[in-house]
């Protein structure tokens, strides 16, 4: 504590000084270590030239009144106020000057100074039981930047190349990187076919004449999904479900260099603890649920295509994220900050900056996704074995945000719904668990500055529309992400959400996320179905039935009929804080009654877990019962088919 007397000799002066060190400090650390917001660029940017000339004016001041300082070199070093000791004054203007060229550095060097112009990288897209797709950048050895681009021709630089996993074998030559140009910024998919199911394989890029590339290891993993017709024989000659087990992981936000350390631009924390994950735990792919880069934070970057290149060329170089899309197949989905926050398109598909964001997303994450269900749109599916994927595109069909809500509203489009509809009809009874990815949740419990806005909370409407059709088609799981919280949320007691983020980003420090937020349902029933209908309510020991958390209860209508009140959407689990977080997906349709293990990970290490029990389904037709006896015969003289394979 300061004496008195030291007291009396704090001036206007000393506390300008004071007060403007301590919040330059305080709004540098937030902007650098908590939140990237631009409001703290705003801040700091006005604060400093205040200090600036506040040292001034106490550096004139100390030439003839210095013992009005405090002496108090703990203090001084603390806010900033002037000291009697003038070393303390200078280390604080050298800290304070630190601090200022450290957010500069944050803030500008990835526009300015770090243009990532000749990364090469290869990575995986889409795995199918006969295919690979193969995203590579491979730009010539002499490239500057889009620039220095004359416009002129160019010819294929790169081939896949890929063999076995056996040393024995030979490299086969894959598909040419054709077109491959600075039109794409240099990056090509292909499709590599004629692989064999559930078979490792090795992969490289490599220049037409067999020459290594720089950045391209020469060996990259590859293994193909099963075959989802054997599996299909497979349970209906043996009983399963299907046959497949297959682990995922899913995730979304990513901010490169946060937080910020020096000479760290390019570490993503995320994916530093996502590559010691993947190494312990059998992965096949990751679904990346969008905000792969943030166009608009803290600045915006800008509407021409090379801005938005230069963002993903940043992220593909990072050493953290390499370790991880060099060993894991990604499937991508873009959210709002790919193009601009809270964005919503209204089918305006060549609109700026929407085209031009495009351009990027296309040619670096896009690329290696299935095919669209519809060309020139960004919605697609995928199976693996008899587990199904539709990946929904959230942005850019949306109506305004802050249009009234009702029939016109829409967060989907008319075409879109329809092909939903379409893939909900083909694998109804095929697939076994149906996961539906929307970049932004499905449940209405957030709230807080746009959760009520920007989420499907903001689409009740087309939401009542959407649950309407998925709560009688079994086993449906839908991944979210984008609050920077996560979440885990059953709604209508038959779709279970997890809403997952950031991968490597902020967390958002206020509580957004309520139970008191959800609708309620009020269902009239006959006694004697309750317990068929509703067979996790217990009773409260007073002639009334509720659910073990309470948020369930029955109200007796008459001798013959009760009514039950649920919560529309009810809360598995809260979990907001922490600045890395992911969901691991362990699936199980071998055995007769499938299920899916979800973990939600928080900073590397387990936070919560839900075990989900799925309803069979099983394909049958006249050819799987021909099959299905004769896998009787020789189950007879002691022989299974399979094990011919």
């Amino acid at each position: 504590m300061m004496q008195l007397a030291e007291l009396k000799k704090v001036d206007k002066l000393q506390l300008a000084t004071a007060a403007s060190s301590t919040l330059l400090r305080i709004f540098a650390y937030a902007f650098l270590r908590l939140i990237p917001g631009r409001v703290f660029v705003y801040a700091i940017l006005s604060i400093y030239p205040i200090y600036l000339f506040c040292c001034y004016n106490a550096h004139q001041r100390y030439k003839t009144h210095s013992r009005d300082f405090t002496d108090s070199g703990l203090l001084a070093i603390l806010t900033g106020c002037p000291a009697s000791d003038n070393q303390y004054n200078i280390a604080n203007f050298v800290i304070n000057g630190v601090i200022f060229l450290m957010t500069h550095d944050f803030l500008w060097s990835p526009l300015l100074l770090l243009p990532a112009s000749n990364i090469a990288f290869a990575r995986l897209g889409h795995i199918t039981d006969v295919s690979a797709k193969v995203v590579a950048r491979v730009p010539p050895p002499n490239w500057i930047s889009q620039s220095s681009y004359d416009g002129g021709d160019h010819e294929p630089l790169a081939r896949i190349v890929y063999k076995t996993r056996d040393t024995h074998n030979a490299w086969l030559d894959g598909p040419v990187l054709a077109n491959a140009s600075p039109e794409s910024d240099w990056v090509d998919s292909v499709t590599v076919n004629n692989l064999w199911p559930s078979t490792e394989y090795d992969y490289s890029v490599v220049y037409l004449n067999g020459q290594s590339i720089p950045g391209i290891p020469a060996q990259l993993p590859l293994k193909t999904s099963p075959d989802p017709k054997l599996a299909s024989l497979k349970a209906s000659m043996w009983g399963g479900n299907g046959g497949t087990k297959l682990s995922f992981v899913s995730g979304s936000c990513v901010t490169l260099g946060f937080p910020y350390v020096p000479f760290g631009h390019y570490r993503i924390p995320g994916f530093d603890m996502l590559a010691e994950y993947i190494k312990k735990h059998s992965t096949q792919f990751m679904i990346f649920l969008g905000d792969f880069i943030y166009a608009d934070i803290p600045l915006s970057i800008g509407t021409s295509p090379e801005n938005y290149w230069r963002k993903y060329r940043q992220t593909m170089s990072s050493a953290s994220f390499r370790k991880v899309y060099e060993m894991l197949p990604f499937y991508h989905m873009y959210d709002d900050h790919e193009v601009a926050n809270n964005y919503a398109g209204q089918d305006r598909l060549g609109a700026s900056p929407f085209k031009q964001a495009m351009m990027g997303w296309k040619s670096y994450n896009s690329a290696g996704n299935p095919e669209p269900e519809i060309a020139g749109h960004h919605y697609y599916s995928f199976n693996y074995g008899d587990v199904a994927f539709f990946t929904l595109d959230t942005r850019a069909h949306r109506s305004a945000n802050d249009m009234e809500d009702g029939p016109e509203k829409t967060m989907l489009g008319e075409t879109q719904k329809i092909a939903l509809l379409e893939w909900l009809s083909e694998v109804n009874h095929t697939a076994t668990f149906k996961f539906v990815s929307s970049s932004v949740p499905l449940t209405q419990l957030w709230k807080g500055v746009d959760g009520h806005i920007d989420t499907w909370g903001g689409f009740k409407n087309e939401r009542a529309w959407l649950l309407d059709v998925l709560q009688y088609v079994p086993n449906v799981i839908v991944l979210s992400g984008d609050r920077h919280e996560a979440a885990a949320v059953e709604m209508r007691d038959s779709i279970t959400e997890f809403s997952t983020s950031p991968l490597s980003q902020f967390s958002v420090p206020v509580r957004t996320f309520k139970q008191d937020n959800t609708a309620w349902i009020d269902d009239v029933v006959k006694k004697e179905e309750l317990k068929h209908l509703y067979p996790y309510l217990v009773s409260d020991g007073k002639g009334k039935l509720t659910h073990p958390d309470s948020l369930v209860h029955t109200t007796v209508q008459d001798d013959e009929y009760v009514t039950v009140s649920r919560p529309e959407d009810r809360v598995l689990a809260y979990l907001p804080d922490g600045f890395v977080k992911w969901t691991s997906f362990d699936v199980d349709t071998t055995t007769s009654i499938p299920t899916v293990n979800a973990t939600i990970w928080i900073d590397g290490k387990p936070a919560w877990s839900k075990h989900i029990e799925g309803k069979p389904i099983r394909e049958s037709s006249s050819a799987l019962s021909l099959i299905d006896s004769v896998g009787d015969i020789f189950d007879s003289i002691g022989m299974k088919i399979f094990s011919l394979f």
